[in-house]
């Protein structure tokens, strides 16, 4: 019985290998392979500074200039006397408040000086370093005599004292450099990355080259030479030879299609195979996920090839299935950017990111930076969001709104990532301050924030806070201080006045709030002020005088730290997610959340560790009633008691915040806004506009049919998740939510569905149809 059918099945391999375009495709796949089979990566230990590896080039530039003017730190003195005079007039120049040239033309050279000092045999000096911490390698350098080491070594002494005697504006700084090398030489200099981050970029760049030449290239091929053979097979006379014999001609049919995918299976393991054997061996990545895109390509190919084959039924002409084929690729093509359109210029703008209740209304900002507040039925708009980046680039990241009652202004931080070669002073942080004057609302003009803010908040008595690397500040609201007096060129502070905008609050101890300050909370029970720094956490409270007096301090079990600071981990400066510990204050307990999703708590005089399964990218963590909230930049909201019992969990969460009844406001679906009690999870309340046409057109039309519609293009990010061995991945460079899991997966299961019923459809042609 089954004979018939294997030979069927047969006879497509050898059409297969038989098919001169085959045996080009694998000569064109083998010529890429060879091609690429002499790149490797090379570390080695750093001897040089990149323009990646500074993280604050205006902060370093500034301490070196002070050093011409300053004997306080001889160390920093013995740089600058033995930097040569151009590298001397381009700091000094860097630093004014209009340099001569552009900053991305300043800094290539200042680097290139400040990598030939580094070349210099006499600039280390006992006296200049006497007070100065050397690690380890330097000691041992020094040990051995400046003149007994080469070149690299005494490169390497130099560049161990440059950090030395900046370790603050040098921190982070990478302990090695990557090479890429084509057939033993280097290609160019130093790669901005480190070994570490090394695995998933390659793993990366697999991924999108495996998906251009096979799920692009390699599919596209195998359709048209795929196209005659369902056509040839039922065509008058051929199908009545084959079903002479005792052959069913669904089953016929089907043999035949699994047939055909033959072409693209000798293609795609060839080059996967290939591909995962010159990653193994040339950059020693065996990663067998590689393996598992044999059969998503199988899978793409076979979602087109069903439609060619229904074609080839119907019709019966080779030409008609390959433009059915494409018809249909354009459709799905279609179906996406529709979607991607609508959410860019209609959806996601709308999105409520940042909510800031007050006694009589709800603020909120959108995805697109406008301030709305809520009015009877829908969402007013206060005041439009100056952002002109366009539908498809992502409007500046908000940083913690809070609202001023006092002054009745609202105050939120701006993140945003610089692009092109600015992007390697990090990115910039602006403070946003929004003030009604006669009902209409109106940027006010604001200093650039202090180094490093990272959160602003609001105490009991009205003063709005700042946390930044410095220390905690206080926003002086006096208009006279409103200019401000920092001088920035592209969005770069490159001199900082002595504005009174911010000052440093007043506490009875000194270094309590400065200095290395990570993130710091109110903690709405009882207006204590929470520091968290690397090691330690404060607790503030304010007394009579107004000055803040410690009353608690506490050792973490852990080093919190930014992770941005950590050289061995790649840093998206536009993820949605947090870059710094989380903190979270209510009475007497204190959480604490890491980067990477570990959470601690202080309860009963002790750190304990949170008992539920880390949420990966908790994006913002939040005390409410002795309850902890974590909202990851999945969209995934995690509501628990201090037992760590969990109260309720919610999906598609966009913002949280705490109401003035101390209740938990959740901004959920786009622009709507629930209410909820913490204690038992029951909804208490909604905000939710009325739909207009459009938007219900997309919720009940578009959303359903694109649900449900094949989506074969969707399937790269499978294929990224499958090389990165991520459960969830970001569906660009712009998108503001992580896709999760079930997304995800959502382009296998619905292009899956729509393969078999295609295939069912065909098959019920056949059995009725007089072939």
């Amino acid at each position: 019985m089954l004979r018939p059918y294997l030979t069927v099945f047969k006879d497509s391999f050898h059409e297969a290998f038989a098919s001169r375009v085959l045996w080009i495709l694998l000569a064109v796949s083998t010529l890429i392979l060879a091609a690429f089979a002499p790149l490797r990566l090379q570390v080695t230990q750093a001897t040089d500074l990149q323009l990646h590896s500074v993280r604050n080039w205006p902060q370093l530039l500034r301490a070196i200039q002070e050093a011409a003017s300053s004997d306080n730190d001889p160390a920093r003195k013995r740089i600058w006397n033995k930097s040569n005079e151009d590298l001397q007039k381009r700091i000094i120049d860097a630093t004014q408040p209009v340099p001569t040239e552009p900053m991305h033309r300043l800094l290539p050279r200042i680097l290139r000086d400040l990598n030939a000092l580094l070349e210099q045999r006499d600039l280390y000096d006992e006296e200049a370093w006497r007070g100065t911490i050397l690690n380890g390698e330097a000691t041992e350098l020094l040990k051995q005599g400046i003149d007994q080491l080469s070149q690299a070594e005494v490169k390497r002494l130099n560049r161990h004292l440059l950090v030395a005697a900046f370790p603050v504006e040098l921190a982070g700084l990478p302990d090695e450099q990557v090479h890429l090398l084509y057939a033993g030489y280097v290609l160019g200099g130093a790669l901005p990355i480190t070994a570490t981050m090394a695995e998933p970029a390659i793993n990366g760049i697999v991924a999108k080259g495996m998906d251009f030449f096979v799920g692009t290239i390699a599919v596209f091929v195998a359709i048209l030479v795929t196209a005659p053979m369902i056509p040839n097979t039922f065509e008058a006379g051929a199908v009545d030879l084959l079903l002479s014999k005792p052959v069913n001609r669904i089953a016929l049919f089907l043999v035949k299609y699994l047939g055909g995918c033959a072409f693209i299976l000798l293609n795609t393991t060839y080059f996967v195979v290939g591909v995962y054997l010159i990653v193994g061996w040339r950059f020693h990545i065996w990663n067998q996920a590689i393996l598992w895109c044999i059969p998503v390509f199988l899978f793409l190919f076979g979602i087109y090839y069903a439609v060619s084959a229904w074609a080839g039924v119907i019709w019966r002409n080779t030409t008609v299935s390959i433009v059915v084929t494409i018809l249909f690729w354009a459709s799905c093509f279609v179906v996406e950017s529709v979607k991607l359109l609508v959410d860019r210029l209609y959806i996601e703008p709308a999105r409520i990111v940042a909510l800031a209740p007050t006694d009589d209304r709800l603020m909120a900002l959108n995805l697109a930076g406008d301030l709305v507040n809520w009015s009877d039925d829908h969402w007013e708009v206060g005041r439009v969001s100056d952002w002109h980046g366009g539908p498809f680039k992502r409007a500046p990241q908000v940083i913690t709104l809070t609202y001023d009652p006092v002054n009745d202004k609202v105050l939120y931080l701006e993140k945003q990532r610089r692009r092109g070669p600015m992007s390697v002073l990090g990115p910039s942080i602006t403070l946003v301050r929004v003030g009604r004057n006669s009902g209409v609302w109106a940027k006010e003009e604001t200093p650039a924030p202090p180094r490093g803010a990272t959160g602003i908040c609001r105490s009991p008595s009205g003063d709005v806070l700042i946390a930044a690397a410095d220390g905690i500040f206080q926003v002086n609201n006096s208009s006279k201080t409103n200019k401000p007096t920092d001088l920035s060129i592209f969005g770069v502070t490159l001199l900082s006045g002595k504005s009174e905008f911010y000052t440093p609050i007043e506490t009875s101890q000194d270094g309590s709030t400065k200095g290395d300050v990570l993130c710091a909370v109110i903690d709405a029970q009882n207006g204590d002020l929470v520091v968290l720094r690397q090691h330690l956490v404060t607790r503030l409270r304010r007394d009579e005088a107004g000055k803040y007096v410690v009353h608690a301090q506490l050792e973490l079990p852990f080093a919190a730290q930014d992770s941005s600071a950590v050289d061995d981990e790649p840093v998206d400066d536009d993820s949605p997610s947090s870059n710094v510990p989380l903190l979270a204050a209510s009475g007497e307990n204190i959480w604490v959340c890491e980067p990477d999703g570990q959470i601690v708590q202080h309860v009963n005089g002790q750190w304990q560790p949170d008992k539920n399964a880390s949420l990966k990218e908790v994006r913002t963590l939040l005390a409410v009633n002795d309850h902890l909230a974590l909202l990851t930049a999945a969209g995934e909201l995690r509501v628990q008691t201090r037992q760590g019992d969990v109260r309720f969990v919610r999906s598609e969460v966009t913002a949280i915040a705490t109401s003035t009844d101390n209740t938990l406001l959740v901004g959920e679906d786009e622009w709507r806004v629930s209410e909820y009690d913490v204690a038992s999870g029951k909804l208490l309340s909604q905000l939710a506009p009325k739909r207009d046409l459009l938007h219900a057109l997309y919720d009940f039309a578009l959303v359903p049919f694109y649900q449900v519609f094949p989506k074969p293009g969707r399937l790269g990010m499978v294929i990224d998740s499958l090389l990165n061995q991520n459960s969830s991945i970001t569906a660009g460079p712009d998108e503001p939510l992580e896709l999760a899991s079930a997304e995800l997966w959502r382009p296998v299961w619905t292009s899956g569905i729509f393969t078999l019923a295609v295939l069912a459809a065909t098959s019920l042609y056949l059995a009725r149809a007089d072939i």
